[in-house]
């Protein structure tokens, strides 16, 4: 009798089991397929006037120093951290637009993009590495 009632526990447990392993593909496929479609990619995007000329480090990144900054799009309200000392941008050489490097003096408007989660540090004017920097172009 206990042979009989703890072989019909097993396997109603393993039938059981059994069931549940099907329905959790479908749920994971739907669930990644929601996902996939409901990540849009939203650059910060920004605007300001250099304070001084762009200046060359002997590793080639071109640090700008920027102020009177205006967002353009701003999804994780970075401008908060950059309206009252402005930033200062690493910028490495491929994100500069084509021959804008000699023509970045002081007084130039420019446009740049952030990454969605741009990394700033905490200093006064904030800091931007290369890394989360997307691009840097003259403002038209």
């Amino acid at each position: 009798m206990k042979k009989t009632t703890i072989f019909v526990l097993l396997s109603s447990l393993f039938l059981l089991g059994a069931c549940t392993n099907s329905n959790n593909a479908d749920t994971n496929e739907s669930t990644k397929e929601v996902t996939e479609v409901e990540k849009p990619s939203a650059n910060a995007k920004f605007s300001g006037t250099l304070t001084q000329d762009a200046q060359t480090e002997n590793d080639g990144t071109v640090t700008l120093t920027v102020n009177a900054i205006a967002a353009t799009n701003d999804p994780g309200s970075l401008l908060n951290s950059m309206k009252n000392d402005g930033v200062i941008l690493h910028v490495e050489p491929e994100q500069l637009a084509v021959g804008t490097t000699i023509e970045l003096k002081a007084g130039s408007l420019i446009e740049f993009q952030l990454t969605e989660q741009a990394i700033m540090t905490m200093s006064i004017p904030p800091q931007v590495p290369g890394n989360s920097i997307v691009s840097v172009k003259l403002a038209q």
